[in-house]
């Protein structure tokens, strides 16, 4: 008897994986955020709604978001002292031709 059960617990761990689904396509938001014109919003934080992407600004204002699926998405943008802002963006696939 434990044989046996030996036999259909190896033949269980044999069978095949589900085939793998094929990696949606994803591209990068970059920006830069100001306070008021020509004063960057350092620090401030960036964050894709309905996602857990997200990230800061730099001191000159600059952020970078890669892996953000592909179509229209809103950001949140908020600095302390500021009411947080939502923007619609459109995020398009990135190819080897774009660089």
């Amino acid at each position: 008897m434990l044989g046996s059960g030996l036999l259909t617990s190896a033949a269980w761990a044999q069978a095949p994986a589900p085939a793998a689904r094929p990696a949606a396509a994803t591209g990068k938001i970059t920006g830069k955020i100001f306070e008021k014109p020509g004063q960057p919003a350092a620090y401030a934080n960036i964050i894709v709604l309905g996602t857990k992407q997200g990230t800061q600004t730099d001191e000159s204002g600059a952020f970078s978001i890669p892996g953000v699926p592909v179509g229209s998405v809103q950001i949140s943008v908020q600095q302390v002292g500021f009411d947080k802002v939502v923007k619609e963006v459109q995020v398009n696939a990135r190819t080897d031709q774009q660089r």
